[in-house]
C-alpha cells in the first residue's frame, strides 16, 4: 500500500540536500603572523575595530596586542573602543582631526611609544595641557586649532634625540612658553620643520636655542618682528625655508636679510606694514614672494638689482598699493658698468641689469608702461612663465628689437594689447606654448596669429571671426587646444593637430560645421541658444571625438551628433525640451522662451522665437491672439534694441521696432490703456537705429518730435489725474 502524504508535507518546498560545507575555523585566520595584522588594523578605524574586538575574547586580544595606529580623520573616535581599550598603551600613529575629549586625552597621553600624533580643532576647554613626557620616541607632532590650550608638555629624551617635525597652528602659546623650552626639555638638535603659524601671542621666541638645525621655518600671522628675523637669519645656518605671511607687526625699521648661503625660499606675503625691505648676499635664493606687500619704490628696486640671480620673484598685487604713488624701478646699470659697445653700436638690452627670473608675476599691479618694459628687457633671457593679467602693458612696453628664446607661458587678460603686439609677442617668443588672452577689448577681429610653437589658446571674451579663427587653425601647426567665446556667428573647424575646443557660451553662433579634425576627442558647445545649423562633412566622421558638452544648447543639435558620434558622451543631451523644438508651442512656453533668451544678446533666436509667435498668432483667436500678439511685441522691440547696439541690420530693427509701436496705437485707439514706459523706450530704441544711419537725419527729427509730444501728452495726463 503506497504511503500517504501529509498536507503539511506537500506544502513543504523541495529543496535538494547540500553536502555539508566545513566552516572556516577562526583559529586559521588567528594563525596569520603578527605584522600581516598590524598592517590590516591600520586601515580600520576605532569603530571598525571595536566591533572587531567585539567577536571573541581572541580577536580582542589580538587588537589589543598588534594596533599600532588610530585615524580618525572624519569622525571621533568610538567611546566603546576608548572604554575597551583603555589600557592600551602601544600605539605608534594617532590622527585625530575632531572629537577631542578628556577620555581620548587620557588614552593619548598614556602611550610610550608614540611616534606621530596629529590633533586637530581640539575644541575642549579645558584642555589646555597636553602632557606628552611618556612619549620618548615622539618624531612628530602637528597640533592644530587648539585656542584653549597653551602648554605643550614634551619628554627631553624625544626632544633631544628623536623630534625632526613640530607643528603647533593657532594655539595659545606666549614668549614664556618658548623661554622655558631649553631649559625644561633640551635642545632639539635633529628638529629639522618648525610651524608656530597664527600663534598670535608669539612675539620673541626662543627657536634659535631651542632648534638650531632647523631647515623650514614657518611664523606666518604671528606677533613677531624684524629683530627676530635678523635674529634667526643669523643663527639658523642650515635654514633653507623661511615663510613669515600676514605679520602685521613686521616693518617697524628697515628689514634686511642678508648673508645666508643656504636660504632658498624667502615669503613675506601680505605684510601690510613692511615698506623697507631689501635681501643680499644669498647666493641660494631660489623664490622671493613679497606679493601684496607694499615695499618702497627705492627698495623694490635695489631687491632686484641685488637678486638677479633668483630665478622667481612674485610682487603681485590685489589691493591698489601702488596706484597713488610715483613708482619707479630702475633697472638700468650705471655707466661704469655698461659693456663696451659691439662694432660701435650700444645694444640698448645691455645697459639693464640682466635678471635670471624664470617666472615674473605681476598680475593687477599698477606699474607703468616703462616700467614693464623694464622688466622684459631684464628677464627677456631667462624668462619662462610672465603674468601680465590686468596690467599697464601695451604695445609701446614690447620693443620688436629683443627677443625671448625661453617663454613658454603667458598671460596678458584684460590689458590693452591690440593686434599688432600679439603678432609681436609670438614673434618673439620662437618657444612660446600658451597664449592667453581674455576680455581683451582693444583687439579687433581681424586678429590673424602665426606659430609654430603654440599649444593653447585662450581668447575667451576677446574679438575674433570666422576668418580670423580659420586662419588661426591654419597658421598654427602645433595647436591643441583653442577657446573662444565671443560674437562669431559662423564656425568651420578643421585642424590636424586639434585636440580640445570650446566654444562655450558664443550664444551668436548660428552655423556649426565640423570638418577634418583626426586629433579632436572633446567638444564644449555649451549654451549655444543661437545654433541652428550643425553640419559634419564627410571627413569630419572620421573625429575620434569622445565628450561633447551641449548643456542648454538646442537638442536638435544633440539628436544630430549623437547619430554621427554615438561612441561620444554627450553631457546635456537629456535636458527637458527647448522652446525651438516644439513645433506648436502654448502661450506659457513662449513667455518663458522670451524671459530665457531676451538677456542673452543674441537676435538671432529672439528672430526664430518672433516667428514662431506670428505662427501661433495665425492659429489663434480672441483674448489668446491678443496675449500672443502682445509677447510678439516685446520681442520685436528687443530684437531692435540688440540691433541699435550691434550696428548691424538697422533697416530690419526699424521695422521691428515699427511693428511694436503700430501695435501699441492700436491698443490705444481701442481705448485700452498702455505701459508708458514701454512706448517711450520704444521711441528711444528707433532713435538709437536711426541715429546709427547716415541717410536717416529727417526721420531721426521726425521721432524726436514724436517722443516729446508723447513725453508732454503724459505729463498733462498725470496733472489730470492729480487734480
Amino acid at each position: 500500500m503506497p504511503k500517504m502524504t501529509s498536507q503539511n508535507q506537500l506544502a513543504r518546498p523541495m529543496t535538494p540536500s547540500l553536502p555539508p560545507q566545513k566552516s572556516s575555523s577562526p583559529a586559521k585566520i588567528l594563525s596569520l603572523a603578527p605584522d600581516c595584522f598590524t598592517n590590516m588594523f591600520s586601515f580600520l578605524s576605532p569603530q571598525n575595530l571595536a566591533v572587531l574586538s567585539s567577536l571573541s575574547n581572541a580577536f580582542r586580544e589580538l587588537v589589543f596586542e598588534r594596533v599600532r595606529e588610530i585615524r580618525a580623520e572624519k569622525t571621533a573616535i568610538s567611546k566603546d573602543f576608548l572604554v575597551n581599550f583603555e589600557q592600551l598603551n602601544r600605539l605608534e600613529v594617532v590622527n585625530v582631526k575632531s572629537g577631542f575629549d578628556e577620555l581620548t586625552k587620557n588614552v593619548i597621553e598614556r602611550q610610550q611609544f608614540l611616534k606621530t600624533l596629529i590633533l586637530e580643532r581640539v575644541d575642549d576647554r579645558e584642555s589646555n595641557v597636553l602632557n606628552l613626557q611618556e612619549m620618548h620616541g615622539l618624531e612628530h607632532l602637528e597640533v592644530h586649532w587648539a585656542k584653549f590650550m597653551h602648554d605643550v608638555r614634551l619628554s627631553p629624551i624625544a626632544v633631544e634625540k628623536h623630534l625632526r617635525h613640530l607643528k603647533l597652528h593657532n594655539m595659545a602659546f606666549s614668549d614664556f612658553y618658548f623661554n622655558q623650552l631649553p631649559q625644561h626639555m633640551g635642545v632639539a638638535i635633529n628638529l629639522r620643520e618648525l610651524d608656530l603659524s597664527f600663534c598670535q601671542n608669539v612675539v620673541e621666541p626662543s627657536i634659535v636655542s631651542f632648534a638650531p638645525n632647523l631647515t623650514h621655518l614657518n611664523i606666518s600671522r604671528t606677533g613677531i618682528m624684524n629683530q627676530t628675523i635678523y635674529h634667526i637669519i643669523k643663527n639658523c645656518h642650515e635654514l633653507r625655508v623661511l615663510i613669515a605671511d600676514s605679520n602685521e607687526h613686521l616693518g617697524n625699521g628697515h628689514l634686511i636679510v642678508k648673508n645666508h648661503p643656504k636660504l632658498e625660499i624667502l615669503s613675506l606675503n601680505l605684510c601690510r606694514r613692511l615698506y623697507d625691505f631689501s635681501t643680499f648676499a644669498c647666493p641660494a635664493l631660489q623664490k622671493i614672494d613679497i606679493s601684496r606687500t607694499p615695499v618702497q619704490n627705492a627698495h623694490l628696486s635695489k631687491l632686484f638689482r641685488d637678486n638677479a640671480h633668483v630665478p622667481e620673484i612674485l610682487i603681485a598685487e590685489d589691493y591698489k598699493a601702488f596706484e597713488n604713488s610715483d613708482f619707479d624701478l630702475e633697472l638700468k646699470m650705471s655707466p661704469s658698468a655698461s659693456p663696451a659697445p659691439e662694432n660701435g653700436s650700444m645694444m640698448q638690452e645691455k645697459s639693464f641689469v640682466p635678471l635670471k627670473c624664470r617666472k615674473i608675476n605681476l598680475a593687477c599691479t599698477f606699474l607703468e608702461s616703462s616700467i614693464l618694459e623694464q622688466f622684459f628687457q631684464a628677464a627677456a633671457e631667462t624668462i619662462e612663465d610672465l603674468d601680465a593679467n590686468n596690467t599697464q602693458i601695451t604695445n609701446l612696453s614690447l620693443p620688436s628689437f629683443f627677443s625671448m628664446p625661453r617663454l613658454k607661458r603667458i598671460d596678458v587678460s584684460s590689458t590693452n594689447i591690440t593686434n599688432q603686439a600679439v603678432e609681436l609677442i609670438l614673434a618673439m617668443s620662437p618657444s612660446l606654448e600658451e597664449f592667453t588672452a581674455r576680455v581683451c577689448i582693444a583687439i579687433n577681429d581681424e586678429l590673424v596669429m602665426s606659430s609654430q610653437s603654440v599649444r593653447m589658446l585662450d581668447l575667451t571674451g576677446s574679438p575674433i571671426n570666422t576668418k580670423s579663427l580659420r586662419e588661426i587653425l591654419k597658421r598654427c601647426p602645433q595647436l591643441e587646444k583653442l577657446i573662444i567665446c565671443s560674437a562669431i556667428e559662423q564656425i568651420e573647424l578643421e585642424s590636424t593637430s586639434l585636440k580640445e575646443f570650446s566654444c562655450a557660451t558664443c550664444t551668436t553662433l548660428s552655423h556649426f560645421t565640423l570638418g577634418a579634425c583626426p586629433k579632436l576627442h572633446t567638444l564644449h558647445a555649451h549654451s549655444l541658444v543661437s545654433l541652428v545649423s550643425c553640419v559634419v562633412t564627410d571627413e569630419g566622421r572620421n573625429t575620434p571625438l569622445k565628450l561633447i558638452e551641449l548643456q542648454q544648447s538646442p537638442q536638435l543639435i544633440g539628436r544630430q551628433l549623437s547619430e554621427v558620434f554615438p561612441e561620444a558622451k554627450i553631457d546635456g543631451f537629456t535636458l527637458k525640451r527647448d522652446i525651438m523644438d516644439i513645433e506648436n508651442p502654448s502661450l506659457d512656453e513662449l513667455r518663458s522662451g522670451f524671459r530665457k533668451y531676451q538677456n542673452l544678446h543674441s537676435t538671432h533666436v529672439l528672430v526664430n522665437l518672433s516667428e514662431k509667435t506670428q505662427q501661433m498668432i495665425d492659429k489663434s483667436t480672441g483674448m489668446e491672439q491678443d496675449q500672443l500678439r502682445d509677447l510678439k511685441s516685446k520681442i520685436c522691440l528687443q530684437i531692435g534694441h540688440y540691433r541699435s547696439i550691434q550696428g548691424r541690420n538697422l533697416e530690419e530693427g526699424v521695422a521691428n521696432v515699427q511693428e511694436s509701436l503700430q501695435f501699441f496705437e492700436e491698443r490705444i485707439a481701442l481705448g485700452i490703456p498702455e505701459n508708458y514706459f514701454r512706448i517711450k523706450n520704444a521711441y528711444e530704441v528707433l532713435l538709437a537705429l536711426y541715429g546709427n544711419m547716415t541717410d536717416k537725419e529727417k526721420e531721426f527729427t521726425e521721432v524726436t518730435l514724436k517722443l516729446h509730444e508723447w513725453v508732454e501728452r503724459n505729463k498733462l495726463d498725470e496733472e489730470k489725474n492729480a487734480e
